[in-house]
Parts: C-alpha cells; sequence; structure tokens
C-alpha cells in the first residue's frame, strides 16, 4: 500500500491553523470503506452520519428510478431533506465546537 498523504486542502487550516467542521470527512470515508471504524470516528465523527445519509441514496434513488420507469410519479420528501441536512449540520458544528474546546473523540 502507498504511504502517501494527500495534500492540505481546507481554506481554514491553511490560513488560521484550526481545523473547519468537514475537515477529516475524506480520511473518514476512507476509513469506512476500508472497515475501520475507529478510526474514521477519529477523523470525524460526523462524517458517519453523512456516510450513513449517502449511502441510503442508492436503494432511494434505485426506488425512485424504478418507479418512474413504470409511469409512477417520483416520490417527493421535502421535509425529509430539511430533517437529514439539519442533523448532519448540527452533527458538524457539534463536534467542530467540541474539538475546538480540546474534547478528544
Amino acid at each position: 500500500m502507498l504511504q502517501l498523504s494527500l495534500p492540505e486542502l481546507c481554506i481554514l487550516r491553511r490560513t488560521a491553523g484550526i481545523d473547519c467542521p468537514g475537515c477529516g470527512l475524506t480520511r473518514c470515508f476512507i476509513s469506512l470503506a476500508h472497515g475501520d471504524l475507529a478510526a474514521a470516528w477519529s477523523y470525524n465523527p460526523a462524517g458517519l452520519w453523512l456516510f450513513l445519509i449517502m449511502a441510503c441514496q442508492i436503494p432511494f434513488r434505485s426506488y425512485q428510478l424504478w418507479r418512474i420507469s413504470r409511469g409512477r410519479p417520483e416520490i417527493v420528501l421535502p421535509w425529509a431533506l430539511q430533517f437529514t441536512l439539519a442533523i448532519l449540520a448540527i452533527a458538524l458544528i457539534t463536534q467542530w465546537s467540541l474539538r475546538l474546546a480540546g474534547v478528544q473523540f
């Protein structure tokens, strides 16, 4: 396995020297893809929620395509999108605030 580090892309980290709420999401997703839940949690705990939300899109979108191909209307869930985004935003900001306060996960 290659032991190459990724370049620093976070503007907040480069300019202010602190992590942003999304820092660690890429490494979190990579760890989840490798089945390493502990490492994923350590990179960004909110990434687990985001990964779950993204994974749920696959069966939902497949079902939507199946419905549309049968001439049925698509399912519209505007409340679900708002609810999901609110949970994700709260999770990202909470974990970010705790990390800035020095709490270790």
